[in-house]
């Protein structure tokens, strides 16, 4: 048997993310045919991006920084997230917050720096304007905690050969600035008022050597360690040094 059977038109689009859901669209007909269209939806994920670097290499990736973000268009918390060894958060922001950010500002707070460095609590928290379908990524510096090393030197006791009295500073002390791992980092010679102070040093300890001492005066033989551990912190050492042997406190060896 013979019949004359009308179809429907259907459009149907398969989405290429497995998060998606596909479509099918039924039209009405205009005549009796199947129409076989071959369509290719292509869907961009909105995602959000924050990379965390160093300020004075942008090269050097921060991991274990951890940031707050919070959706000021919508006032909505949208949790706590932490930079992955690569320095990188990245968000597909509809699979993770579960609706479409279309324009939103984020609000991104720093909350905690990794260890080695500095969290300005003042300058920590921006704003991003979110696109969609796009990936929008913010950069984000930070600085190493870093600090100082004062070394003050002075007399143990009164020095007849110079004349200088007990506690007077002392000049032209040379003093090695060693890290951890034994590397000299830093050479500092005291001044006029018996005060040497080193360069920049990144947090963490480091042990001071003294390599040359001042005239009439015993090398001090010990080593001393400090740590920096403050970001802008000014470690003080005072050390002392004793007289070199007068020739009247030699003993008399008949020579």
């Amino acid at each position: 048997m013979l019949c004359n059977v009308k179809q429907n038109f259907v459009m149907f689009g398969k989405a290429n993310d497995s998060s998606r859901q596909n479509a099918a669209l039924a039209i009405r007909p205009e005549r009796e045919e199947i129409i076989n269209l071959d369509l290719n939806i292509k869907y961009n994920p909105t995602t959000l991006k924050i990379i965390k670097v160093d300020k004075e290499n942008n090269e050097i990736a921060i991991p274990n920084t951890k940031f707050r973000l919070f959706d000021k268009t919508l006032k909505k918390d949208l949790g706590e997230y932490i930079t992955n060894e690569n320095g990188e958060i990245v968000i597909n922001t509809i699979n993770e917050f579960g609706y479409v950010l279309d324009n939103n500002e984020i609000e991104i707070t720093e909350i905690e720096a990794n260890e080695k460095y500095y969290l300005d609590k003042e300058k920590s928290t921006y704003i991003l304007k979110i696109i969609p379908e796009k990936q929008n990524s913010i950069t984000i510096e930070n600085e190493r905690i870093k600090g100082n090393i004062k070394i003050i030197k002075t007399s143990n006791m009164d020095n007849k050969l110079s004349g200088i009295r007990k506690n007077s500073p002392l000049k032209d002390t040379v003093f090695n600035i060693l890290d951890i791992a034994g590397n000299i980092v830093d050479t500092v010679s005291t001044n006029e008022e018996g005060i040497a102070i080193s360069k920049d040093l990144e947090k963490g300890k480091y042990y001071i050597k003294e390599i040359k001492s001042s005239k009439y005066y015993v090398l001090d033989s010990n080593m001393y360690e400090v740590e920096i551990k403050k970001h802008n912190e000014t470690i003080e050492l005072n050390i002392g040094n004793d007289n070199i042997k007068y020739m009247e406190e030699l003993p008399n060896t008949g020579k």
